[in-house]
């Protein structure tokens, strides 16, 4: 067991949940862990990802999860490094190595029945591709 010591007598508790709005955020990979899936039978990464330059929502953190032994789950994260701008994508080491980098985010949201509405990461891309609504008219920046 884990000790924490840390007195919460003037902290409120928190019962919001935030969704965020559909829409392209800007994040900081702020963490990560590899373990086992819950009938431990496969390896999954999971990424913090926190929002910067938003004021409403600076600092949240959004979860992706990749499980490591699923072709398009590996496609994603490909995509996910290139977009963070990780040296090799070809080859990650070390969940770290992908730590302190920018990236973009396109956030969508889906309902999942048992737990509500919840964000989804559609797509990744680097800070400076223009956005798919920037372009001009019929043109479109490809996500990966």
């Amino acid at each position: 067991m884990a000790q924490i010591n840390i007195d919460m007598t003037n902290v409120e508790e928190s019962h919001d949940k935030v969704v965020l709005p559909p829409g392209e955020y800007r994040v900081r990979v702020s963490g990560s862990e590899v373990r086992r899936t819950k009938k431990l039978d496969r390896l999954m990464a999971t990424f913090a990802l926190q929002l910067e330059g938003n004021a409403k929502y600076n600092g949240l953190i959004l979860w992706e999860h990749f499980l490591l032994d699923n072709e398009i789950a590996q496609k994603r994260l490909k995509s996910f490094a290139i977009a963070a701008g990780h040296n090799n994508p070809n080859f990650i080491r070390d969940t770290t190595e992908l730590h302190g980098m920018l990236l973009m985010v396109k956030v969508n949201i889906k309902n999942t029945p048992g737990y509500g509405e919840q964000n989804n990461i559609t797509a990744f891309k680097t800070p400076g591709e223009r956005s798919l609504s920037a372009g001009p008219s019929g043109a479109r920046t490809p996500w990966r």
